[in-house]
């Protein structure tokens, strides 16, 4: 049998601000990379992660948290994501299963579909449990492959990376 081939990609991170994108990539490298706060928007700009194993090699790309925009920062901020979007291989469409998708969501899954990326829909903070107990996936991201993730306690961490 032949060994499978070594495979290497950008992955995006996406999310509403304090979705916990940079608590996943913090667990995901196994190591404090991203500042992680209380405070929405504490990351403004990308953050890239490598993370490595024998068959594989993933640059995780963190983004800021996508916004509605008014302010010149806050669209200099939504212009980094779009950009992350516009370049990943895979995308990380992270969502408070007890917020639900909501229109930026949908927003940036049909940027994804219409260039061909494959989306994965992620359900964060799921140690919590109002958040473990929330319906998933919502049924307005219609057929995609989900689940459920803590980058806190590093729950459905290893499903993910497979």
């Amino acid at each position: 049998m032949a060994d499978a081939p070594h495979r290497a990609g950008v992955v995006a991170l996406l999310g509403r601000p304090n979705a916990g994108k940079s608590t996943l990539l913090n667990r995901i490298l196994g190591e404090k990379l991203a500042i992680v706060t209380a405070k929405p928007q504490t990351t403004r700009s990308r953050i890239l992660g490598i993370w490595s194993e024998p068959r594989a090699q993933v640059l995780f790309v963190d983004t800021p948290g996508f916004h509605e925009a008014g302010k010149p920062l806050n669209r200099a901020l939504n212009a980094l994501v779009d950009e992350v979007v516009d370049d990943c291989d895979v995308a990380l469409l992270l969502i408070d299963p007890v917020l639900g998708a909501d229109a930026g969501h949908l927003g940036q899954l049909e940027r994804l579909r219409a260039r061909g990326a494959p989306v994965l829909a992620v359900a964060t903070r799921c140690d919590d449990p109002a958040r473990r107990r929330a319906p998933w996936p919502p049924s307005e991201l219609g057929e995609l492959t989900s689940l459920r993730t803590s980058g806190a306690t590093g729950e459905g961490v290893a499903e993910l990376l497979e």
